[in-house]
Order: C-alpha cells, then structure tokens, then sequence
C-alpha cells in the first residue's frame, strides 16, 4: 500500500510534526494514513492487553 512512511520533528520545543506518506498512484495518502492508524490502534490495543494480563500474575 505505501512505500515511505515517516515523521520529523524539526524542534523539540515547537509543536510540530513534518509526516510524509508516499504511496503507489493508486492509493490515496490519506487512505493509508487512515490504514496505518488503525492497525497502530490494534497493536497498541494488543500491547496493552498483555500488559494488563502479566501484572495480574
């Protein structure tokens, strides 16, 4: 679907991120942008979830 993602932060004390996606002509940068967030979302659901379950043993 993409072929680059990444981000920059050009100053630690402005609030900024510089993001850029590249994709195939095909694929619109937001849809994978959009795709990428939600399987973040799943790692980071997945992550916490076995977190969660090593501190209750």
């Amino acid at each position: 679907m993409s072929f680059f993602c990444g981000y920059s932060i050009p100053h630690p004390a402005e609030d900024q991120m510089l993001l850029r996606i590249q994709t195939v002509s095909s694929v619109p940068a937001q849809d994978a942008l959009r795709r990428g967030l939600e399987d973040l979302k799943d790692m980071c659901s997945v992550v916490s979830s076995k977190f969660n379950s090593a501190l209750v043993h």
